[in-house]
Parts: C-alpha cells; sequence; structure tokens
C-alpha cells in the first residue's frame, strides 16, 4: 500500500514538473535600460508595458528593467516616461530565453503650428502672461 502511494506521489510530482517545465517554455523575458538620450541619464521609474497582456513594470534607480514570463513570439513594448515621446518596439520573444533591448527616449517635440515667442518683458510689467507651452531650453 505504502509503495503504490508512493509511486503515484512520484507519477504526480513528474507530471507537475513537466506541466511547469512546458509552461516555462512557452513563455521568455524582455531586459534592458532606458536612457534620457540627450541627457545621457538612466531613467528611474520609466513605464514599460507590453501591449496585449497585463504586464507591466516600472524600471529602478539604473534604469534597468525586466518583464518575466511574457508569450513567446512576437510583442509589442512600449516605453514612457513623463515629458519625453514614448517608445513602441517590436520584438520576438525566445521561448524559455531572454531577450535584451535598451530603449533611448527624447523630449517631446513641440507641433509645428505653435508659436514659441513669448515676450516675458510684457508679462513682468503688465501682469499679463500666457502660460508657457513649451520649455525651448529643454532642447539641445
Amino acid at each position: 500500500m505504502i509503495t503504490s502511494f508512493l509511486r503515484l506521489m512520484s507519477v504526480a510530482s513528474i507530471v507537475v514538473f513537466a506541466a511547469a517545465s512546458a509552461v516555462a517554455a512557452a513563455t521568455g523575458s524582455i531586459t534592458g535600460r532606458v536612457q534620457n538620450v540627450v541627457t545621457g541619464q538612466y531613467l528611474n521609474q520609466a513605464r514599460v508595458t507590453l501591449r496585449g497582456g497585463d504586464h507591466v513594470t516600472f524600471t529602478d534607480n539604473f534604469g534597468t528593467y525586466r518583464l518575466v514570463g511574457v508569450p513567446a513570439g512576437p510583442a509589442v513594448v512600449e516605453f514612457f516616461y513623463t515629458d519625453l515621446d514614448p517608445v513602441v518596439v517590436n520584438l520576438t520573444v525566445p521561448a524559455g530565453g531572454v531577450i535584451e533591448r535598451h530603449v533611448d527616449l527624447i523630449y517631446l517635440l513641440p507641433p509645428l503650428d505653435l508659436d514659441l515667442r513669448h515676450d516675458h518683458r510684457n508679462c513682468r510689467v503688465t501682469g499679463n502672461c500666457r502660460e508657457t507651452i513649451f520649455d525651448t531650453t529643454r532642447i539641445t
């Protein structure tokens, strides 16, 4: 009786292990770093999202991110950081493997029809100030 029970437990363990291995082989990971290309700084808390799923992560203090358990095959990943242009990347995730992708983000560019001329002297004298729409000092 004990022998039968031990055999049953062994078979059950093998089945569970095989199923877990199959699931792990059908997924992969995406890793890399996100950097502000203008300043050269790696970005902390940039949002990294796998489209079409619930995989979302944020970069750490060194700009490093890691998405795990991503279904193997084609993937679309979006990188977002406030005040920087979002980037969308198409990747192919290897089954049971890791793909490394580093991403450079840049500042948002103003629409072409913006009037960037603003007379700050008039603002100080009359108090008639417009809201600053775009800060051109951040573009190098």
